[in-house]
């Protein structure tokens, strides 16, 4: 049972002298996981070759595509969305690959997800503005959701560590027991100009996921489904 609720909030400022070689362009930029950056239209993702084509052929599968009906992916594939998001017309895109049956079983369509750093394939969801005459708004590349292991937290942040350097922020809640503090959840966030990472780590829940978000597309995407919402309650 938890006796009490805490929360500890960590600001850690980049050290003078500490700064990765491309973190004047890193800063300046959408961040990307993988060959995936944020800002990318619809139309330029379905061009990217899979990050893991050498482990697996994958296909990238979206909202709204034929292929998605016929092999039965529609409820996997949308069940990121907020029903304000699916009202909107967000859409959202997965990487599956085709899985021969064991001993006659029929062939099946799983996720191959996206390797991050030295671990291996996790499920990724990529989210798309909806479609709309704006091209600067249009179906873009505004949110990645990577999706891992909570036993993999300290693996991640090593690989995000590396890659992009310390957090800007570590937030630390949790509760006590009747042995002592047991911290419950760790979220880190990176922020550059025009975006954000922020990785979570439920322990309660097993569970953990990395969001990349790009804010400016987020807030236009605030907007576009408020505007929405109102129309749709005019007489």
């Amino acid at each position: 049972m938890w006796k009490a609720l805490r929360t500890a909030v960590l600001v850690i400022p980049m050290l003078a002298g500490s700064a990765l070689p491309s973190e004047a362009q890193l800063f300046s930029e959408p961040l990307a996981l993988r060959n995936y950056r944020l800002g990318t239209s619809l139309a330029e993702f379905r061009q990217l070759p899979y990050a893991d084509a050498k482990e697996v052929d994958a296909t990238a599968v979206c909202t709204g595509d034929p292929f998605a009906e016929e092999n039965k992916l529609v409820e996997q594939l949308n069940s990121g969305l907020s029903e304000e998001e699916t009202n909107a017309g967000v859409k959202a895109c997965r990487y599956f690959y085709r899985s021969r049956g064991d001993q006659g079983e029929a062939e099946t369509w799983k996720e191959a997800g996206v390797a991050v750093g030295d671990l291996g394939r996790q499920p990724t969801i990529f989210y798309f503005t909806p479609k709309t005459d704006d091209p600067t708004f249009s179906e873009r590349l505004f949110r990645i959701i990577l999706i891992f292991n909570y036993r993999q937290a300290d693996r991640l942040m090593n690989n995000f560590m590396t890659e992009i350097g310390p957090p800007d922020v570590m937030t630390i809640g949790g509760g006590a027991d009747d042995t002592g503090a047991i911290y419950d959840s760790v979220d880190s966030s990176w922020h550059t100009d025009t975006s954000e990472l922020k990785m979570s780590n439920q322990f309660s829940q097993e569970s953990g996921s990395a969001t990349y978000t790009e804010t400016e597309l987020v807030l236009r995407l605030n907007a576009y489904e408020k505007a929405q919402h109102d129309a749709s309650r005019k007489p």
